[in-house]
Order: structure tokens, then C-alpha cells, then sequence
């Protein structure tokens, strides 16, 4: 099972064609990557998975990455951040107290020891896209949540005034997610986008007081997720009290 030896890090890709080829940028290390090594008989997936989309604020370009953890480093959500996207050494990730460079080699000898980053508070599950709302200027995370035993799970929005401190998610859906062992599941969801297409940005990093979440739907035979898939769609309203204390928002 790839499963328990999957060892997995976030590199750089480039396109000179418009995006119909990429190639990775020749640089040593990742933007996220494990500060321990690979083990053969690691027995789960280790390392950093699925960023989210990349927003702009202010002079950084930031992005979440999923971490499983292990050896010191904590499981969940982590901050990355760049001044200069195309440059690896340029990534740095929030430790709790600051942000630290994320360009680290755990072949080096001696192993270098680095600070972990730091999982956000209030983000639980997988973060799989963040905007900002255009009226009220908070940051908005679409979180997808579920136990591996659990009978369905729950696609919810989280949010935040400085992409650190997140507010516990509000539920939107309950449903099946990817990595439900449900046997009696239909159909399973994942990659949930929130997406405005009016938004005034070319990456649709903004979002208006209506938008959709977009989310793959996969065909399940056999207690297993199949290729067969469709892209669906779900239309919301994005509310914000203007009485309410902006950290309540």
C-alpha cells in the first residue's frame, strides 16, 4: 500500500507556455517539506500535503499546508509565506511566535534541528482554499472534516482577521468526504473551492457576499473511490453582522 511508505513534500513548478507544460524549478530544496527523513517501514503518509490556493496580503503571498506530523512536529494546518514566489529559499512557515525559513535538507549531516510550524488554532480537518471577503475584508477558509469511522462528514467556513488565529468552523454540508471507510457510501467528496466568479482578481482570491463551492464527487464501488468523477457546485451567502466584534465575526 503506497499508503505506509508515502513520504511527501511541496515543490516549486514553473510554465512558459501558458500552462500547458510545467518543470520544476532547479532548486535544492522544497517549500514544505519534512525536517526528518524517510523511513521504509513508516507505516502512514508523512510530510506535507495539498496547499491551498496562494493569497496575496500586503507584500507576502501566503498559502496553508497540511502536515501529518511526527518527530516533534505537530499534525494540522500550517502558514507559509514568500516575498518572492518563484524563490524556494524565499519560503518561511509561522512557528507560533514568528515566522522561520522553510528551506531545510534532513539529509544534511548532522540533521539540522529547526523549529516546526505551528498548526493554526480553529482549523480543523484539511484547508483546502482561503479568500477574502470583499466587504468585510476577513479571511475565509473552506475546511473539509471527518473522522475515519464517522457516517458522513462536514464541509464548513472558518475565518480570520490576520490568517493566524481562525474561528471555529461553521458547517455548511454534511457529506461523505475522500477518506471516509463508510462501505455503505454512494458517492464521496473532496477539494472543496470556494469560488466567486466575479471576483476582481485573475486567481479568484476575492469573494462577494455570494459565491459557490466547487467540489469533486466521486463515484464509490466496492467501498472504494473510483476515477469516475464529477465537478458539482453549491451555491452560498456569506454574511457578516456589521454589529458584531471583529473577532467574533
Amino acid at each position: 500500500s503506497y499508503q505506509e511508505c508515502w513520504y511527501n513534500s511541496i515543490v516549486l513548478l514553473k510554465s512558459n507556455d501558458g500552462g500547458r507544460s510545467f518543470t520544476r524549478i532547479p532548486e535544492e530544496s522544497p517549500v514544505a517539506g519534512a525536517a526528518f527523513r524517510y523511513e521504509e517501514l513508516q507505516g502512514m503518509p508523512r510530510g506535507f500535503f495539498g496547499p491551498t490556493n496562494i493569497l496575496r496580503d500586503g507584500d507576502y503571498l501566503y498559502t496553508i499546508i497540511f502536515t501529518t506530523g511526527g518527530e516533534g512536529q505537530k499534525r494540522g494546518n500550517c502558514l507559509f509565506r514568500t516575498r518572492n514566489f518563484p524563490d524556494d529559499a524565499s519560503w518561511e512557515y509561522w512557528t507560533g511566535t514568528g515566522f522561520y525559513p522553510s528551506r531545510s535538507n534532513p539529509y544534511a549531516r548532522p540533521i539540522e534541528k529547526v523549529p516546526g510550524c505551528e498548526p493554526l488554532p480553529g482549523l480543523a480537518g484539511r484547508v483546502w482554499s482561503i479568500r477574502r471577503h470583499r466587504q468585510s475584508g476577513l479571511f475565509l477558509a473552506t475546511v473539509g472534516m471527518q473522522s475515519l469511522n464517522a457516517a458522513a462528514g462536514t464541509i464548513g467556513i472558518s475565518a480570520s482577521t490576520d490568517l493566524k488565529e481562525w474561528s471555529p468552523p461553521f458547517p455548511l454540508f454534511s457529506l461523505s468526504l475522500i477518506w471516509s471507510r463508510n462501505c455503505k457510501d454512494t458517492t464521496r467528496y473532496s477539494y472543496p473551492s470556494l469560488i466567486d466568479l466575479n471576483s476582481l482578481d485573475r486567481n479568484f482570491s476575492d469573494i462577494g457576499d455570494s459565491a459557490e463551492i466547487y467540489m469533486t464527487e466521486l463515484k464509490v464501488t466496492n467501498c472504494g473511490a473510483t476515477l469516475e468523477r464529477n465537478l458539482v457546485r453549491f451555491s452560498i451567502s456569506v454574511t457578516v453582522p456589521e454589529s458584531a466584534p471583529s473577532e467574533q465575526r
